[in-house]
């Protein structure tokens, strides 16, 4: 409009005249329309170039886009082939991995299954695949304990790892499994999957319970030995000890284990000798046997071990130090008692050897003489004879003793009981001794009353145990000595005593004074003679009668033998008794 508007100006500017002023404010209007659609145009070119930008950009954009898709599509195929080619590989695994694997869907059906699960269970493929897992082998799979597991258990969890599971399957007998599951997700859209492995784990369980009984067989084999045991670890703590150790050594287990060795009852076992075993002997061998070792404990005395020791490795490799204790001290006490034995036989003999030469010497010496008519005088043959007549009453009465011993080691030592005045026959047996008591100037005192009673006993065995004890009052009795025989009743029994004031007797002969073939140590008792008999056959009759003996005594102020006997036999006891 503006265009043909200047036409029509013009044209009509031919026609009329117009003014100059009118001319100028009409050019500076059409200036100003020109001005007015150049910048329309310039702005109309700038748009387009935009747009031209923003269609290559948009171009540029599609052809990216196209390449992408071209690519995520080479992607996605690749992707897909990669896929496949691990679900075949999973496959391989899960067919050929040596436990028996299956991989049940959401609905608890069987999608796959290992070459181990078939074999082990006797089962096909065709009998597997797509079947509901307790639906398996005509419902043998039907286990209490694996719906627990697969319904109740794992949904609560993501993985179970060994839920163990017992169950008798009648194709292939009793079996303990292991089972671990565990649910797989493939996306979030799709329900898991559940990967189930199962471990046979029939024979090692069957290993580890005979394991386990051979365990026990050997602790309680341990525990009912008679000899004390222990078992350190590599530290020397106790781990294990049996009831022996307990009762042996007095203590707990409370007290006992865990307890460093050296520590145990008070550091009462912190031993120099068993450091030495334990600490550097030990160490350097495989096994100690024969160790001995001697202790003071507190608790329970004076003890002789001998200890074996072995070092030895449990299955987890742990050092276990295995020790055991037996307690000689008994053993050694009764080898020292037969070596004591042996001893006192060895004197025994060299004694009975002397003590019967020397009276046969006697009489041999002094009949040689009278047979062969060398007697100077009728006095000194009657001194001769009387030699020969002493010393043939001592050469009996050592063997009257040594047949008593025997006898009674034998069993056949018997009392015949009869009702007898024991104050008759104690001063009988003081009138056989007047020669010897005459002899020694000895004063008798006899405290003995009229009215003793009488006793039930054996007279002939009364007199023997009277001959011995006031003829060793006599014999350890210095010239001019007192002897005193006490007698008197009380209410079941009779107390007889011999006192003298002799020599006396050392306090530490006192408890074996009465024991077999004992005899004081000391010259001035072993110049007197004796087989050491007389005082144990004495006590063997007062005991056999039912009595007791003992003695009191003080070295250099003399001695007293007391004894008992009972006035009647005890009812039901015969009169007559080995």
């Amino acid at each position: 409009m503006t265009t043909k508007k200047a036409r029509d100006i013009k044209a009509s500017s031919t026609r009329v005249q117009v003014p100059s002023k009118d001319l100028a404010e009409l050019a500076t209007v059409s200036r100003d329309i020109a001005e007015r659609e150049q910048a329309e145009r310039n702005e109309l070119e700038k748009r387009c170039r935009h747009l031209g930008k923003l269609v290559e950009e948009s171009a540029a954009t599609i052809r990216v886009l196209r390449g992408q898709l071209k690519l995520e599509s080479n992607e996605r195929k690749r992707g897909e082939r990669d896929i496949q080619a691990a679900l075949k590989y999973a496959e391989n695994i899960i067919t050929t991995v040596p436990l028996s694997l299956l991989i049940l869907n959401s609905d608890l059906r069987v999608t796959s299954a290992s070459r181990s699960f078939y074999q082990t269970f006797k089962i096909t493929p065709e009998k597997t695949l797509g079947q509901l897992i307790y639906e398996l082998d005509n419902r043998q799979w039907d286990i209490p304990k694996l719906r627990e597991l697969l319904e109740h258990i794992l949904p609560e969890h993501t993985t179970i790892e060994g839920f163990e599971m017992t169950h008798y399957f009648p194709s292939i007998g009793q079996r303990v499994m292991l089972l671990s599951a565990q649910q797989v997700y493939r996306s979030h859209d799709e329900p898991p999957l559940i990967l189930l492995i199962m471990e046979d784990a029939t024979q090692r369980t069957s290993k580890a319970q005979l394991m386990q009984a051979t365990l026990e067989y050997a602790e309680d084999i341990i525990a009912a030995v008679p000899v004390s045991l222990l078992i350190l670890d590599a530290d020397l703590r106790v781990i294990s000890a049996n009831r022996s150790f307990y009762q042996t050594f007095k203590v707990t287990p409370e007290e006992t284990l865990g307890q460093l060795i050296y520590e145990l009852g008070n550091r009462q076992w912190d031993i120099p000798r068993l450091r030495d075993l334990l600490e550097h002997i030990l160490p350097e061998h495989t096994a100690i046997e024969g160790f001995e070792v001697t202790h003071d404990f507190p608790s329970i005395g004076r003890r002789a071990m001998i200890l074996n020791a072995r070092r030895n490795k449990e299955f987890n490799q742990i050092n276990l130090v295995f020790m055991v204790i037996d307690d000689i001290t008994e053993l050694k006490k009764a080898h020292e008692a037969l070596r004591e034995v042996d001893r006192k036989r060895s004197e025994f003999i060299a004694t009975v050897s002397h003590e019967l030469r020397t009276p046969l010497q006697s009489i041999m010496g002094f009949t040689k003489l009278i047979v062969q008519d060398k007697v100077p005088d009728p006095m000194t043959q009657t001194r001769f004879l009387d030699t020969i007549d002493r010393e043939s009453e001592r050469l009996a009465g050592l063997i009257g003793d040594l047949l008593d011993v025997s006898r009674l080691e034998a069993g056949k030592f018997v009392l015949k009981r009869q009702r007898l005045s024991l104050r008759d026959t104690i001063r009988s047996v003081i009138y056989e001794l007047f020669s010897i008591i005459n002899e020694k100037a000895i004063l008798i005192v006899d405290n003995i009353p009229e009215g003793l009673p009488e006793i039930e006993a054996d007279e002939n065995r009364i007199k023997e145990v009277m001959l011995n004890l006031v003829s060793n009052a006599i014999k350890f009795s210095s010239e001019g000595g007192k002897i005193t025989v006490n007698a008197q009743a009380t209410h079941n029994e009779i107390l007889v005593q011999i006192i003298d004031q002799g020599i006396g007797i050392p306090a530490e002969a006192l408890p074996n004074l009465f024991q077999k073939f004992y005899q004081i140590n000391g010259s001035d008792t072993r110049i007197r003679g004796g087989l050491g008999l007389g005082l144990y056959i004495t006590k063997q009759i007062v005991e056999a009668h039912g009595g007791q003996i003992w003695v009191e005594s003080k070295l250099n102020q003399g001695s007293t033998f007391s004894f008992t006997l009972p006035l009647t036999v005890a009812p039901g006891e015969p009169m007559i008794i080995s």
